[in-house]
């Protein structure tokens, strides 16, 4: 089999895998077939991004006024501007991860086409989810995977209603995941085939995520611990390799150097200073612009408000009423919430002389996946799209088996050998994600779904699909393999962008 083939066996082992598939790709390489379903999926995936773009409120994507503003300021100057009084109702723009925000200004600065500016970022965050596309699935093919595999992963993630959602709005999410996606193909790629460009690639993607987003560096720290653990029999080398390195001086492996440093410098600058400055990764608004300017910020108002109500600095009407600075409706009502949840604890504590219970980290983990089931085939966003319960069944029932099935794939070093690396990565970022952060917040206002997200598992979307995809078809019979595809092609397309349709009133979209 070469490097696009549509053998569906299994590789005999990881050696073999790498050296067959490393054969420089071609398209032409693939059945027809294949072709053509991949051709289709991917331009059904594109039209899709596209109308979300074109169609919908701009008042509905999660985040999209804050991320918009951000960029609008970045347009002004080449340079990234400083905190003002223009700034002050997105949050921060210093001290924290800005790299999304300065390429959207760059490009807001070449709309020469007519288009709102708007439109016009949003449709310039497609591509972002079709890099995402573009390394998971080239991921799948370096090690190993045959033509069912890759897709099956392709109906996954072309198919889920709040990844396409989000690929047609301004999200820093968009290009976090990608160069996530980046950094986990270049990292397995290097520990196929040993070559040093993919090692440095791998790591100038995580130094621009850690640029990005903040959420980012879980995902890092995973991603550098699960391939020191995979490498730990080779790590006694690494100074001979280097020497080796520094002795060819290859002009690709210097500028990749280069660049892996000034991207630790500045990663260091951003994080290092702020835990001295401020002895946390990103500091609270107040403290960089003083509180009366961090309160024109939604989120920050909405928080210190609720805060202060919890410490018993105000009473409840003045909660409330301070609450009215918060224009944005949607963060207006949660802080409403917010505050009714806070009384509720109160006056439990009161009546019971104890604390208020919360669920347990077990249980918690329990609702926590149905919530994020939710938001993930759904739509989670300053409105919100949810499936009923019962439709969920379809997709719960997929995931138990590809986890039953799974179990042999890891134990067996699928993948190429990769399958235990991309699960270490997917399943310590879900559990980070659900037990000490969404959990914190949970535990802190008794608000079960307070800051749950689908969009923030994403970036561990293509590892967790890519096993999934790997457990329902690398095996059995040649039936099997595409019966798993169409059965969950059949669940999962009709269950996303028709289902949308179905539902979504006119306060989805933008007036024509």
């Amino acid at each position: 089999m070469n490097a696009g083939a549509t053998s569906t066996h299994p590789p005999s082992s990881s050696r073999a895998s790498s050296g067959i598939a490393g054969r420089r790709f071609r398209w032409a390489d693939l059945h027809p077939a294949e072709l053509a379903l991949t051709a289709l999926l991917l331009i059904a995936f594109g039209v899709k991004a596209c109308w979300f773009a074109l169609r919908i409120s701009p008042a509905i994507p999660p985040d999209e006024i804050t991320w918009f503003g951000i960029s609008r300021l970045f347009s002004q100057s080449l340079l990234p501007p400083a905190d003002s009084p223009a700034s002050y109702q997105f949050g921060l723009i210093t001290h924290v991860p800005t790299l999304y925000f300065w390429l959207m200004g760059r490009l807001l600065s070449c709309n020469v086409f007519g288009l709102p500016d708007l439109v016009f970022l949003r449709l310039w965050n497609v591509p972002l989810a079709f890099g995402i596309l573009h390394y998971g699935w080239h991921l799948l093919r370096r090690t190993g995977c045959g033509a069912e595999v890759r897709l099956l992963f392709l109906v996954l993630m072309t198919n889920t209603l709040m990844f396409t959602f989000l690929a047609g709005t301004v999200s820093y999410d968009n290009l976090a995941n990608m160069l996530a996606a980046a950094a986990l193909y270049y990292g397995c790629v290097f520990h196929l085939d040993r070559r040093p460009e993919d090692l440095l690639l791998c790591l100038v993607c995580l130094g621009l995520g850690g640029l990005t987003k903040i959420s980012y560096l879980p995902f890092a720290f995973l991603l550098v611990v699960g391939g020191l653990i995979y490498e730990r029999r080779h790590l006694n080398r690494l100074p001979a390799a280097c020497q080796r390195l520094a002795r060819e001086a290859r002009p690709l492996l210097w500028s990749l150097f280069l660049a892996v440093l000034v991207l630790f410098a500045l990663n260091l600058k951003l994080y290092g200073g702020n835990l001295l400055a401020y002895h946390r990764l990103q500091p609270p608004m107040d403290k960089v612009v003083g509180l009366e300017a961090a309160l024109q910020y939604r989120i920050f108002a909405r928080d210190y408000i609720v805060h202060q109500y919890k410490e018993g600095k105000i009473s409840l009407a003045e909660a409330i009423r301070m609450t009215q600075r918060i224009k944005h409706e949607g963060d207006r009502n949660g802080a409403l919430y917010l505050l009714q949840q806070a009384r509720e604890d109160k006056m439990r504590l009161q009546q019971t002389r104890r604390p208020v219970e919360r669920l347990d980290r077990f249980h918690y983990g329990v609702a926590w996946l149905e919530l994020m089931t939710h938001r993930i085939v759904g739509i989670m966003g300053h409105q919100v799209l949810f499936k009923r319960d019962a439709e969920l069944v379809p997709y719960y029932l997929v995931a138990i088996v590809a986890v039953v099935l799974g179990i042999r794939c890891v134990a067996a070093k699928d993948l190429g050998g990769m399958a235990p690396l991309l699960l270490f990565v997917a399943a310590g970022y879900a559990l980070i994600l659900m037990q000490l952060v969404n959990y914190k917040s949970y535990h802190g206002s008794g608000a079960i779904a307070l800051a749950l997200q689908g969009r923030y598992i994403f970036p561990v979307l293509v590892p967790a699909y890519g096993l999934t995809a790997h457990a329902l078809s690398a095996r059995g019979p040649r039936l099997w393999r595409w019966l798993a595809l169409a059965v969950v092609a059949v669940i999962f397309i009709p269950g996303e962008f028709p289902w949308f349709l179905q539902h979504a009133d006119a306060s989805w979209f933008q007036p024509r």
